[in-house]
Parts: C-alpha cells; sequence; structure tokens
C-alpha cells in the first residue's frame, strides 16, 4: 500500500490537501440537472455527491503531435482510489490503528445519530465513515509529507475557510 500512495501521490504538485481528495476521488461534486445547473434541497442547500466513473470532466493535454488538445475524461485515478477505500481503509479497521479506527468509529456514531442520515443503509453509513477517515489519513500524509519535503503547508478548508477551531483531527 505504502508504495501505491508514493507512486500515485506527489507533494510537489498538490498545493492543498484538497488536491490528494481530488486525485484520489474522494472530493465532493455538486449534483446538478441536465442543463448543468446545481440542484438544491427543499431548504436551498446544494445537493452533492461523491465522485464516481459517471463524473468526467473536459480537460486539456499534450497530444502526440506536442500541441495542446481536450478530452473529456475521469479527473481522479480510480485505481487509487478502489485501493485507499477498498483495501487501504478495511485493513486500519482490522489493524485496529489507535488514531485512524477512532476517527471511523467515532465518525460512524455520529452518522448513526444524526436524523439526516437515519434512512441511509448501514453499508452507506460504513461506506460514508470510511471515506472520512481515509481523508483524515491522506491530510495527515498531505501534511508530513509536505513537511519533510520543505514545502509551505496551508492550514485545512475547515480551519482557513469555515474559520472553525484548529483541533486534533483537522491540524
Amino acid at each position: 500500500m505504502a508504495a501505491n500512495i508514493i507512486a500515485y501521490l506527489d507533494p510537489y504538485k498538490a498545493r492543498h490537501t484538497s488536491a490528494f481528495f481530488k486525485y484520489a476521488g474522494l472530493d465532493v461534486v455538486i449534483s446538478t440537472n441536465k442543463d448543468g445547473e446545481p440542484l438544491t434541497d427543499d431548504e436551498g442547500n446544494l445537493l452533492t455527491h461523491g465522485r464516481s466513473r459517471s463524473d468526467t470532466e473536459e480537460y486539456e493535454y499534450i497530444n502526440k503531435a506536442g500541441e495542446t488538445a481536450t478530452k473529456k475524461g475521469l479527473t481522479y485515478n480510480p485505481i487509487l482510489k478502489s485501493k485507499l477505500i477498498g483495501v487501504l481503509a478495511s485493513c486500519i479497521i482490522k489493524a485496529k490503528d489507535p488514531k485512524y479506527s477512532k476517527i471511523y468509529y467515532d465518525y460512524k456514531l455520529r452518522i448513526q445519530n444524526t436524523p439526516k442520515h437515519a434512512n441511509k443503509s448501514k453499508g452507506h453509513q460504513n461506506s460514508m465513515a470510511l471515506r472520512y477517515m481515509i481523508k483524515s489519513l491522506l491530510g495527515d500524509l498531505w501534511t508530513c509529507w509536505r513537511t519533510k519535503e520543505n514545502l509551505p503547508v496551508t492550514p485545512p478548508y475547515a480551519v482557513s475557510k469555515l474559520d472553525m477551531n484548529p483541533h486534533g483531527f483537522n491540524y
């Protein structure tokens, strides 16, 4: 697993933690209708979903002739996503890692006790908690890796943009 992470992730390209999340397919996508307009719920909040294979975007690349061209494709690495969520997450839970298992079980309990998520199946709640745990691990990895490489480290989104106080799980 360490080889996969080192091979696929690059702290020099990822200026923020969210770049690791996006490349691993763990970022949040705003749901849109057929016209491309964002969908909202009854209270006016934007509806979001996790990234999947149906989420494609146009992006630029250099073709064989050395010219810049555009194509439609995935914006994340599906192999890395399956390794992180499908393999590493279950290994962390089985190993009973004191930090990340606690994050998983605490978040899972929080989801189970939130009325908004009451209608979701146990499998869906489990997947949400696994995703949250892996995002926490990637955030810690990004911070440590950038520090070791003497690169600037930015505060997490929750601290810098949402004005939340830093605590053990987000800084």
